[in-house]
């Protein structure tokens, strides 16, 4: 009975992780809120994407590992008056990356020789055992990346926009290019 309450305790945890969840990270700045520059055809804003690595039965990772989801790059490209013209590119990653592609098995052998015979008259025995490990690397894992179409968008100098939960303000337009901050929102 004991064994039977300790294999539902095991496989209701190993059942019930984490459901998947998506995070990004800014790449390309240093410090939120600081005031950048830009010129014509600088990026922006780079943020990476990622999500939890999902485990056999569709939940997150119990160690907290991640894959690689997708970028958002986002370009200064000009200004006209006090309006500053950007584009945007989505990049998303497809994969069927799982625990299972990223874990090796590693399966334990054990070899005992056992040695009997005689020295003359007298009996003699030996036993000699060894410990190994077969290591049997994961498969690699296969996907593929798309990329929507650009989107250009314009910003009024003092205004904002929200992007991946990251605040781009424009805080000055200036000849050949832009000043400018980055506020997470996370």
């Amino acid at each position: 009975m004991i064994k039977v309450f300790v294999w539902l305790i095991l496989i209701k945890s190993i059942v019930s992780c984490a459901p998947i969840q998506k995070s990004s990270e800014i790449v390309s700045v240093s410090s939120s809120g600081q005031s950048l520059s830009a010129g014509h055809g600088d990026t922006v804003l780079d943020i990476k994407i990622s999500k939890s690595l999902p485990n056999a039965f569709g939940g997150a990772d119990i160690f907290g590992r991640k894959t690689d989801a997708g970028r958002v790059i986002v370009q200064f490209v000009g200004s006209q008056g006090r309006v500053a013209h950007f584009v945007r590119q989505n990049v998303t990653i497809e994969t069927n990356e799982t625990t299972m592609t990223r874990t090796p098995l590693i399966i334990p052998t054990m070899q005992t020789t056992i040695i009997n015979g005689t020295i003359g008259s007298t009996p003699v025995s030996g036993v000699s055992s060894s410990q190994s490990y077969a290591v049997i690397q994961p498969s690699a894992a296969q996907g593929y990346i798309s990329s929507s179409p650009s989107i250009p968008f314009n910003v009024e100098e003092g205004k904002s926009i929200t992007i991946e939960g990251r605040n781009l303000k424009v805080l000055k337009v200036i000849q050949n290019g832009i000043e400018y901050s980055i506020q997470s929102m996370l």
